[in-house]
């Protein structure tokens, strides 16, 4: 998610900014969609919050892409550009045991409210033996919910030399074809089994096996960043996807709502980052950044915003899920506060605020800034 700052392209930048909202808001949201009847009105509305913003983690893998891949350099040799992931990497595992170790030890603080009482005594919440413990779980995988991600974009950072050699040695047309093979065997596929496995339509068959394993992860998202970076489409297939995204996105929201109030309970099928809809509404929202504001003339003083903004974006996402707690216990505020038309998208810009202004604060020291944002 970070940036080559001599090179700035803005519409990236806007990207990282509104996926960084999106993961906010969806899990701002996510504190009622777990708990609430289906069926119920706040449900609906936190469920329209929740399902709108499903596509952001596909974006940032998107947008890792566009720029990894890029600026890959296959003239370097071999060890010196194994060599700088390698060095990414370590960073990514420096943030991961950062953050395991502060929201193991902060987080059922600040959730208790005992932050007075560490204060006055912090060694009645450190438990040594625990916390010697923290950087071996970060490394093998139990770490905070959402640095989930972290693991994952490692595993595609050590693919970026064969994803460059691919698409510098790919003619565009073969590389739509990988793109549209990733679309039906990654996502198409799939989806339908899933849904045929539940409805059990007739005369369609149950199940269409299909061995690709290679086409079932975010790899195809890394790589179509680079693609729909470098190259323009028609405008007529710009729309054509904008009419389709908006479509998926209502598609997402109802149909998600119908099947949870029909089954009466909560039904994610048609939000995994691996299905149809949200592959469509991912593109959909790149591509409309970047026809819209790729050559959009910005003054002074919006591009430094957006670019200082962006460049904290890796540490929002980092830091978001305790704010969201420290809002709700200090602030008093949470998804009923108020109708959640509107207690949503207060607490998300809130939380979004002030996490932006933690990282402002570590990235002013040193060692920090440089390991874990």
């Amino acid at each position: 998610m970070d940036v080559n700052n001599r090179q700035r392209i803005v519409y990236a930048d806007l990207l990282r900014i509104i996926a960084s909202s999106g993961v906010i808001f969806t899990h701002v949201a996510a504190f009622g969609w777990y708990t609430l009847p289906s069926y119920s009105y706040d449900w609906q509305i936190i469920n329209m919050w929740h399902d709108m913003f499903r596509w952001v983690v596909p974006l940032f893998v998107m947008l890792s892409g566009m720029f990894t891949i890029k600026y890959y350099d296959l003239e370097q040799p071999l060890k010196t550009g194994v060599g700088k992931i390698i060095k990414r990497i370590i960073h990514i595992y420096c943030a991961l045991i950062f953050w395991t170790i502060f929201y193991n030890i902060f987080y059922p603080i600040i959730l208790n409210y005992n932050i007075k009482e560490f204060l006055g005594n912090p060694k009645l919440f450190l438990n040594f033996n625990e916390i010697v413990r923290y950087p071996y779980n970060a490394i093998s995988g139990r770490s905070w919910h959402h640095l989930w991600f972290l693991y994952m974009i490692m595993g595609l950072y050590l693919l970026t030399p064969m994803a460059k050699i691919f698409v510098v040695n790919c003619k565009r047309n073969y590389f739509e074809y990988f793109l549209i093979i990733f679309f039906i065997v990654g996502a198409c596929v799939p989806f339908y089994n899933l849904i045929n496995s539940k409805m059990d339509v007739p005369f369609l068959p149950n199940k269409i096996y299909t061995l690709i394993p290679e086409l079932s992860g975010y790899f195809g998202y890394y790589l179509a960043g680079y693609y729909f970076s470098e190259y323009k489409l028609p405008k007529k297939i710009n729309y054509c996807i904008y009419i389709l995204g908006i479509l998926s996105a209502i598609f997402t929201i109802l149909g998600t709502s119908f099947v949870s109030i029909k089954i009466n309970a909560l039904n994610q099928t048609l939000l995994q980052s691996m299905t149809p809809n949200t592959m469509i509404e991912t593109i959909a929202i790149f591509l409309f950044f970047k026809n819209q504001f790729e050559n959009f003339n910005y003054s002074n003083i919006a591009y430094k915003i957006i670019t200082h903004v962006s460049k904290c974006s890796f540490g929002i996402y980092l830091v978001h899920d305790f704010m969201i707690i420290f809002v709700k216990n200090y602030f008093g505020l949470n998804w009923n506060t108020y109708n959640p038309i509107i207690s949503v998208p207060i607490i998300g810009v809130l939380v979004f605020l002030l996490s932006y202004i933690v990282i402002l604060f570590i990235s002013r020291i040193p060692i920090l800034k440089k390991y874990v944002i």
